[in-house]
């Protein structure tokens, strides 16, 4: 077992496990393939092509791939992925680059070298994400997370935050902070607001 499993309850008695992040596949194009169906700009169904906001493009590194706010070009993706989601389909890597048209450029996202999510944590990340699983709720906000780690700084405390969130081991919501990733936390607000009974978020995982 995980050894870093830890199992709660948050908000209207709804359990939930959290979990630092296991190990996936790398790159993950299962998690990419649900952020572009949810970038602002919808992607050139011809060019592969799209414009993020740097926060789409740190969930996209997240998933393996170069991005940076800005014009970004899509890899192409797995046909048995992307055959029935009509806005990626004419992505699929069923398709060569020469049988595309000529508004295809051929310098598409370079996959990052891969970083152990568990490994990339220090000492204080940890420490941190075990103190928002600890309090009650499971959740805490900024001025409460830099006044209990004041011995390292305000400007220290909101830079680990800020790199705890690009990486998707928190997630911020209503100006609370949870130690979840933001893809188990809509899945678990889902099952707050269903009628049946509450699912825990590690069935979905």
């Amino acid at each position: 077992m995980n050894s870093w499993l830890w199992h709660g309850t948050a908000g209207a008695g709804v359990p939930f496990t959290t979990l630092f992040p296991e190990p996936r596949p790398w790159p993950d194009f299962p998690s990419l393939i649900r952020i572009l169906q949810d970038v602002g700009q919808t992607l050139d169904t011809e060019t592969g092509e799209t414009t993020l906001t740097s926060q789409e493009a740190a969930k996209i590194c997240a998933c393996g791939w170069q991005a940076r706010a800005g014009l970004w070009r899509c890899p192409l993706l797995p046909d048995d992925l992307v055959w029935s989601v009509p806005v990626l389909r004419t992505l699929s890597d069923l398709y060569g680059p020469e049988t595309r048209g000529d508004r295809w450029h051929p310098k598409r996202a370079r996959v990052l070298p891969k970083v152990a999510p568990v490994e990339c944590l220090g000492k204080f990340d940890k420490k941190l994400i075990l103190g928002l699983q600890k309090a009650p709720g499971q959740r805490r906000d900024r001025r409460t997370l830099i006044r209990t780690y004041w011995r390292r700084g305000a400007r220290f405390v909101r830079h680990r935050i800020a790199e705890l969130l690009k990486l998707d081991f928190i997630t911020e919501q209503d100006g609370f902070f949870y130690p979840i990733s933001e893809a188990a936390f809509k899945t678990w607000r889902e099952e707050l607001s269903r009628p049946s009974r509450p699912v825990p978020v590690s069935t979905f995982y």
